[in-house]
């Protein structure tokens, strides 16, 4: 006789006798296991979707009878194990047989627990309903597709916040990117042209974050959103603006496990005070107006240190550069205003009239470790008796040399 048609046979008769008098120590072990979600496979088999979180478990039923000699396989059991879906056990449940009758039906039960899910791959289920000692195609397949549910809020997030990964900002007002991951997989979204947001004249990224979701305390490997807040100035109004483009990646690893890429889409009505106000012809003015040195917009500053923004002036001609947001800014928490001087030029020949620099000191606190948005710096140039200022500068304040950087 066959060895491998003998062992089945007997397998086979020990799960019937098992099921048909429920003995204690296998039914003890089955009910221990409680699952969070369970998916009903018909004896045909079938195409199935599951969706899964972090720290959850599940089962899988499939309707089959093993008194026939065919039982249910988990097909791809080694790839299983070397993923974050782990298979707790598998046994086989027998349909209500009040008359003990042998050749009854049930179910084969996998029961899975799943550990991380953002951020991984999660591997389909695939099984198969066959006869041990056969060589031929199975009879029936089931294809279980595992969804993370980091994944669909991602997914929802992307559709319901920017709708077609395209942003609409307004000038001057900050807008926020929002992407949900998990750092605790070691995967994070950074903004991958950073470089030429940086360079661009029109866009600043002044700020990102990360936000956990509400847990439970002690609860670890819980996900959440990084958020990206940029602004759009009116320079902008009228041009083509740089996409955003993010990945979220693995700092160790050279592929990106998932890609976004945003189009930004200035509101119309926002633009229009700038561009009906742009003079056709610069008229000529008796008048010396000041002129910037530095043509930067970011300025890159390490944390704890003093550093100093300088403008070229001459308050002979009425015009004196002012911080606007100093009361913001005096005993800041991250950036703090220390003051302002003014140097003159040299005059060897003390004559009236000469220029200077207005400098202001700041001195930076904790900005590597901020928890939020670094304030901006806004300056005016203007006479005290006019409300219109000649010349107005903004700066972004930009961490650099910080370890996550």
């Amino acid at each position: 006789m066959n060895s491998k048609f003998y062992i089945s046979t007997l397998a086979i008769l020990f799960l019937a006798i098992v099921n048909a008098l429920r003995i204690p120590i296998i039914s003890d072990l089955i009910d221990k296991f409680k699952s969070d979600k369970s998916i009903d496979v018909p004896q045909k088999g079938g195409e199935y979707d599951l969706d899964v979180a972090a720290n959850s478990s599940f089962s899988i039923n499939l309707a089959g009878n093993p008194t026939t000699g065919y039982q249910w396989y988990l097909e791809n059991e080694s790839e299983i194990q070397s993923s974050s879906i782990i298979l707790v056990g598998q046994n086989y449940a027998q349909k209500k047989n009040p008359g003990k009758m042998v050749g009854t039906g049930g179910n084969f039960v996998f029961n899975f627990k799943v550990n991380e899910v953002c951020g991984q791959v999660l591997p389909d289920l695939y099984f198969v309903y066959k006869r041990s000692w056969e060589t031929e195609e199975p009879i029936a397949t089931a294809q279980i597709t595992l969804i993370g549910k980091c994944e669909k809020e991602q997914k929802k997030m992307m559709m319901e916040a920017q709708g077609d990964s395209v942003v609409t900002a307004k000038v001057n007002e900050p807008f926020k990117v929002e992407l949900a991951g998990n750092p605790t997989t070691g995967y994070n979204w950074v903004l991958k042209n950073r470089e030429e947001i940086d360079a661009s004249p029109l866009i600043y990224q002044f700020g990102d974050n990360y936000n956990s979701d509400e847990h439970e305390e002690g609860m670890v490997g819980v996900g959440g959103t990084f958020i990206f807040e940029f602004e759009v100035n009116e320079d902008g109004c009228g041009k083509e603006l740089p996409k955003l483009s993010f990945s979220y990646e693995r700092s160790w690893e050279n592929e990106s496990a998932q890609t976004a890429e945003y189009t930004i889409k200035l509101d119309e009505d926002s633009c229009k005070p700038y561009i009906s106000e742009k003079p056709k012809e610069e008229e000529e003015d008796d008048e010396p107006r000041p002129k910037f040195i530095s043509e930067e917009k970011n300025v890159y500053v390490n944390d704890n240190d003093d550093f100093e923004l300088s403008f070229s002036g001459n308050p002979s001609t009425g015009y004196t550069w002012l911080l606007d947001n100093e009361d913001q800014l005096v005993g800041g928490q991250y950036i703090e205003y220390v003051g302002m001087e003014y140097r003159e030029k040299e005059n060897k020949d003390n004559l009236d009239g000469v220029g200077g620099s207005y400098v202001f000191t700041f001195k930076a606190h904790g900005i590597c470790n901020r928890n939020g948005l670094l304030p901006k710096l806004y300056f005016v140039n203007k006479r005290e008796w006019e409300t219109e200022s000649a010349q107005e500068l903004r700066f972004i304040v930009v961490p650099k040399n910080c370890e996550h950087n």
